[in-house]
């Protein structure tokens, strides 16, 4: 398996999108199907990135049918699938400066009509063409992620600026807590869930980071550079070298607890990049020494399909454990901490974990017309059929053997004038 292996793959899920669903979310990848369960066209910004450094014809294409695409769609939208929206479309403005203006209106819009709640919190659910906002039970991931991309849009905009930067830092201080909580009241700014974090925290830290790429603003970096503090001083384990979950504020799950959560792998990526933009060694050291820690001990355990789903070891190992909770999607955050590592340090040894986890995935996860995700690691007839929608991280692989890192999608292209 190598970088050109990975390019035929997603060549062969971009055309089987074109021919079976074009225009649609995306498709069935047993059958063949168009899925619609979202109205916008969510398969093209994800692909983006793919198109626009090994397909620009293709991605030409792709620019003049999102020209004419009506944005403003009668459906409660979460605001994540929106954030998404609005990072594919800074590389198709940077390939059109045409579609800028259609970006920039967008984005103002859902600011100033979502984001009008305790501390300019929005709710979780807003719909682009009545402007209403529903349930005040809100995910904090979804907003913080929303207007880090918002941000090249923005910029120049000192009002919603200064929505954006309320609405960021109250998330990134913790909300009242050491971490911010799994959900919060948008209407009081109170906590509704505080359980296990890993995820909300490498979030917030993520976010932090687009932020400053997309804005150069240094408050955003220093903010960044508080949360990493705190996730080392909460998060870190000595014991077994990686990041942990903990809950809100700062209470360190045990193993015993079976509740060690491994989506922090995504949380190399995000210190890898604290290094690259701060030249800071210490954040590289516990990004390397937590991605490899986690990549060993799953191949020692000789479960592959550790590389995609890396919660297994510890919650399957206790045969009473019941996973009342979640749902074992495969993550590709594997890949992007990776590629993001040889990126900084150039060391080959981060590509071949990255095609492992890439190979483990074609052995199990491809199906028909595309790659399936598996919803229970223990059972991998169990599946969503919904083409995964990998194509940013898995396109990481070739970009980053290909392409130096200051064209990586949180930095360069962001400074694209707007």
């Amino acid at each position: 398996m190598d970088k050109n292996d990975v390019l035929n793959y997603l060549d062969w899920v971009w055309n089987n999108y074109k021919q079976l669903a074009w225009g649609k979310y995306t498709y069935n990848a047993v059958t063949g199907e168009a899925i619609t369960d979202l109205p916008l066209p969510h398969m093209m910004f994800y692909a983006v990135n793919y198109l626009y450094y090994y397909k620009p014809d293709e991605l030409k294409t792709v620019i003049d049918y999102i020209r004419d695409l009506d944005l403003y769609v009668n459906f409660d939208y979460d605001l994540e699938p929106l954030a998404e929206v609005l990072s594919g479309a800074a590389l198709m403005s940077k390939a059109d400066g045409s579609l800028a203006e259609k970006f920039y209106s967008f984005a103002k819009d859902v600011i100033t009509n979502a984001f009008t709640h305790y501390k300019n919190l929005p709710y979780r659910l807003y719909n682009p063409s009545t402007k209403a906002s529903t349930d005040n039970n809100v995910d904090p991931n979804r907003p913080s992620i929303f207007l880090a991309n918002a941000m090249l849009y923005i910029k120049e905009n000192s009002e919603l600026m200064k929505k954006a930067i309320e609405v960021i830092k109250f998330l990134a201080d913790g909300a009242g807590h050491t971490f911010v909580p799994l959900t919060i009241n948008a209407d009081d700014g109170s906590a509704i869930a505080t359980n296990i974090n890993d995820g909300s925290v490498s979030a917030q830290l993520e976010s932090l980071l687009i932020a400053y790429a997309t804005s150069k603003r240094t408050l955003f970096l220093e903010l960044a550079k508080i949360l990493a503090r705190k996730m080392v001083r909460y998060m870190w384990d000595d014991d077994i070298n990686m990041f942990v979950a903990c809950d809100s504020d700062g209470n360190k799950y045990s193993q015993s607890d079976m509740k060690i959560a491994f989506e922090g792998t995504l949380i190399s990526k995000d210190f890898a990049l604290l290094h690259h933009f701060t030249g800071k060694r210490k954040y590289l050291e516990y990004a390397e020494t937590n991605v490899e820690n986690r990549f060993y001990r799953q191949l020692e355990k000789g479960l592959v399909q550790d590389f995609i789903d890396p919660y297994y070891e510890y919650r399957y190992s206790n045969p009473n454990y019941v996973d009342s909770d979640f749902y074992s999607y495969t993550r590709p955050e594997f890949v992007s901490a990776c590629m993001h590592l040889y990126a900084v340090t150039g060391n080959d040894k981060f590509v071949d974990m990255a095609l492992k986890n890439f190979e483990a995935v074609v052995t199990y996860q491809k199906s028909n017309y595309g790659f399936v995700a598996a919803v229970d690691v223990r059972d991998m007839s169990i599946v969503d059929q919904k083409q995964a929608d990998w194509f940013y991280e898995f396109t990481l692989i070739p970009f980053f053997i290909d392409y130096d890192i200051d064209d990586i999608t949180i930095t360069t292209h962001f400074e694209t004038p707007i």
